[in-house]
């Protein structure tokens, strides 16, 4: 499996952010590893990134791509190949979703991309 990965291009010491070529960075760091879909712990490093003033943040994560579909996830194929009726079904599967509709957007996903351009917290919900 190949993949792209910010520890290639830094390495942290204890105290600093060191880039390739020895430039040293105070730069605040949050290593979520393998949390891309877990938007809680996201939101929680986006607040921690915003109290930070001292020093500019980064937050690193590792994502995959074809989250969800079981056979082609982490594949270059997921990138750039339909998943295939099959796959489609257990990916459906894997969300929770119904699996005999040919297609289908949650409601939760629905109201939100209804109401573009109303401020959202940072884990998504609502400013009233």
């Amino acid at each position: 499996m190949r993949t792209i990965s910010a520890s290639k291009v830094l390495r942290k010491s204890r105290s600093r952010t060191t880039w390739p070529g020895g430039s040293r960075l105070p730069l605040h760091v949050q290593d979520l590893g393998e949390k891309a879909n877990d938007t809680a712990a996201i939101a929680d490093a986006i607040r921690a990134a915003q109290e930070e003033t001292e020093r500019p943040s980064m937050i690193i994560l590792r994502t995959h791509i074809g989250y969800g579909a079981p056979h082609m996830q982490d594949t270059k194929e997921a990138h750039g190949q339909a998943l295939g009726e099959e796959e489609v079904k257990l990916t459906k599967r894997f969300y929770g979703w119904p699996e005999d509709k040919a297609f289908f957007v949650p409601p939760e996903v629905l109201d939100h991309m209804r109401r573009p351009g109303q401020p959202r917290t940072a884990d998504g919900g609502r400013v009233e």
